[in-house]
């Protein structure tokens, strides 16, 4: 199985600390044996996940160094996120030469990673749109902004509840969307219709950094397994609960 990957790549820094106690200055913890930890994020994290589901990955960029958005975030020991500070916060998008420059006849999807960074241009997802019907694949997308851009496409979507609300009336117009509503699961609808749902499987969770990658990642590989609605829900929901349950030892953060 194999994937084009576009959109905008970033790298995560997490500064992890043991809380001690509260500060005397002000009312906040302090935390002692701290120390870091560097990770891809952002399409680089989807990247990795995808790896370890045994898809490999086809950047746009390949081996080009690019400029990079940086997320830092202070955590505790046990995943509790106390502060955050992004740097750098757009991507530089690819050129025509690098998008024409791509191996696209042994794909099996196209995968969007749009953080609203500035990696998925206007370019990009007209390369996206015509490539996927001159090579029959499907386009599996993750966006911040208005899917509307999408519309017409053989398109996945996979918006958070607040993301759904708020572009409700382009998402209705969409053959396959699914639906992240958190602690009440996830549901697959068609054309606005809900066709079927399923609870969230996740129980400690005290970090949702990375869920919706983990989604991503997880409906690809089950969407071109031909899993139906049903088993494709199920089986995303168990792979993003795995995923924010042990997120901070399969990390090696702790």
């Amino acid at each position: 199985m194999r994937v084009g990957l576009f959109g905008d790549w970033g790298t995560d820094i997490y500064w992890v600390g043991r809380v001690h106690g509260l500060s005397a200055e002000a009312p906040i913890p302090v935390l002692k044996d701290a120390y870091c930890v560097v990770l891809p994020g952002m399409a680089g994290n989807v990247a990795s996940l995808f790896g370890k589901l045994g898809v490999e990955v086809v950047s746009v960029y390949g081996d080009t160094p690019r400029q990079l958005p940086i997320k830092n975030r202070l955590v505790t020991q046990d995943g509790v996120q106390l502060a955050r500070w992004d740097c750098q916060d757009t991507c530089t998008p690819p050129t025509e030469i690098e998008l024409l420059s791509m191996d696209l006849g042994s794909l099996d999807a196209f995968v969007v990673c749009d953080y609203g960074k500035g990696g998925v241009t206007d370019d990009v997802i007209r390369f996206i749109q015509l490539n996927s019907k001159i090579f029959d694949l499907p386009i599996f997308v993750d966006t911040k902004s208005d899917p509307i851009a999408w519309l017409g496409s053989r398109c996945i979507l996979t918006p958070n509840h607040e993301e759904y609300l708020r572009y409700k009336s382009s998402y209705d117009w969409l053959s396959v969307v699914l639906h992240k509503m958190s602690g009440d699961g996830i549901e697959y609808l068609a054309w606005g219709r809900s066709i079927c749902h399923h609870r969230a499987e996740a129980i400690n969770v005290r970090n949702v950094c990375g869920a919706g990658d983990a989604v991503l990642a997880a409906a690809t590989r089950a969407y071109l397994e031909d899993k139906g609605p049903e088993k494709l829900l199920e089986y995303v929901s168990w792979r993003a609960a795995n995923y924010v349950e042990s997120l901070w030892s399969e990390r090696d953060v702790i």
